[in-house]
């Protein structure tokens, strides 16, 4: 959130575009953007 300057509900969008976008699980978005600092799907 503190890095794209977002708020917490515009966070878990940004997560569940990028999950829908990538055909990932919104879990398996996090722990990579968590792990790497990139926003796998964008």
């Amino acid at each position: 959130m503190e890095r794209y300057k977002v708020t917490a509900e515009q966070a878990f969008t940004l997560l569940t575009h990028a999950s829908q976008r990538s055909n990932v699980k919104l879990r398996g978005v996090a722990e990579e953007l968590a792990t790497t600092g990139v926003l796998c799907g964008s």
